[in-house]
């Protein structure tokens, strides 16, 4: 009988060491909380993740929540008093204060026992240590919050490129071909006898090339930085850019939307104009579409724009899958969309076509 009972000591001690071993390894300690008297009793990895000596430590549950970070406290009891509350398993995360003044993030999975009675007898539960997984999340949040921040420069930058570039044709090219203009009336009047009749024709299809000349660079300003933005707003802009779009590629294009006495900040005009523009443009080139719906819609809490065709669909494109990349286009749209906080979708059509939507706050 005393071999037996050392053996069976023996396996007792073997088996805790393993359990010990393998908490070790996982970085996960365990508690159990006793709601009869009130004990506390931790796994050495408990100890260990919480930076604590077990022969200096007592674990109480006033104790215990003594080492919890003071802002992480309350929400912590009351995970505690609600899953006692209702008999349920409780998840919670939470900041511990190490004697050392580290601080360090865990993670809690519970459950609450019952007796035969239903009745709560005791608390189970797992302590994981995420702090460096809360690090490398946080680091990856700065480095999107930093892409974020360098996309929208970069479309700053891009906007204040053309909206100087429109100047400069307006304010050098413009007048020059102005004067140009002037010019050639003028020589057409002093040639207006029968003998300059060849000069006059030269000068007559000068002009005509002028004026051309002059409309090209008029739609190339209006592409750059439509003065219609700047001075009306978007949804003007937007039927305006419709009308001229309608007129050249022959799709019909309508706009909806509620015009609204607040206008929305110039960087949310602008990315959604060219948003609207780069949508345009791959109808045209890709969709095979006749008719264009572009719908704006805003609240207090955010502006929505839908661009809908009634093409062929995205699913008639070759699919990623089998080894294309993703048109330029839609990265431009989904960056310009995400450079100020927006959400960029793209689905196609029950009826067929396609549907680009832009959610921004």
């Amino acid at each position: 009988m005393t071999k037996h009972l050392r053996e069976s000591e023996a396996s007792l001690a073997e088996a805790h060491a393993l359990l010990s071993d393998a908490q070790k390894l996982a970085g996960v300690g365990c508690c159990q909380y006793s709601l009869v008297d009130g004990r506390l009793i931790w796994s050495e990895e408990l100890y260990r993740i919480h930076g604590l000596d077990p022969r200096a430590f007592t674990p109480t549950y006033e104790s215990v929540a003594k080492l919890i970070h003071a802002d992480d406290r309350c929400a912590w009891e009351e995970s505690i008093a609600t899953a006692l509350r209702n008999h349920e398993t409780f998840t919670t995360e939470f900041r511990i204060v190490r004697p050392d003044g580290a601080v360090r993030h865990l993670r809690s999975l519970g459950e609450v026992m019952m007796d035969g009675t239903k009745k709560p007898t005791r608390m189970l539960w797992s302590v994981l240590d995420i702090t460096e997984q809360k690090e490398v999340e946080h680091t990856l949040r700065r480095s999107a919050e930093q892409l974020t921040a360098l996309s929208r420069r970069l479309v700053e930058i891009q906007e204040a490129e053309r909206r100087q570039l429109s100047r400069e044709l307006h304010d050098r090219v413009g007048q020059n071909l102005t004067a140009l203009s002037i010019n050639l009336d003028i020589l057409k009047t002093s040639l207006a006898e029968e003998s300059y009749a060849e000069q006059r024709g030269r000068i007559e299809d000068s002009a005509r090339l002028l004026e051309g000349t002059v409309d090209s660079i008029e739609n190339v300003m209006s592409e750059l930085r439509p003065p219609m933005l700047d001075d009306y707003g978007l949804l003007p802009a937007l039927q305006w850019y419709a009308q001229d779009f309608s007129r050249r590629t022959g799709i019909d294009v309508r706009v909806t939307g509620r015009d609204d006495p607040e206008r929305l900040t110039p960087e949310i005009e602008i990315t959604l104009f060219r948003v609207s523009q780069e949508a345009l443009t791959n109808v045209a080139k890709h969709a095979h579409a006749t008719q264009v719906e572009i719908v704006l819609e805003h609240s207090a809490r955010e502006c929505v724009m839908s661009i809908t065709d009634d093409g062929i669909g995205i699913a008639s494109a070759p699919s990623r899958s089998s080894g294309s990349r993703p048109r330029l286009g839609m990265v431009t749209m989904r960056e310009r969309a995400q450079a100020i906080g927006g959400r960029f979708q793209v689905r196609a059509m029950a009826g067929g076509g396609t549907q680009v939507a832009i959610t921004i706050p």
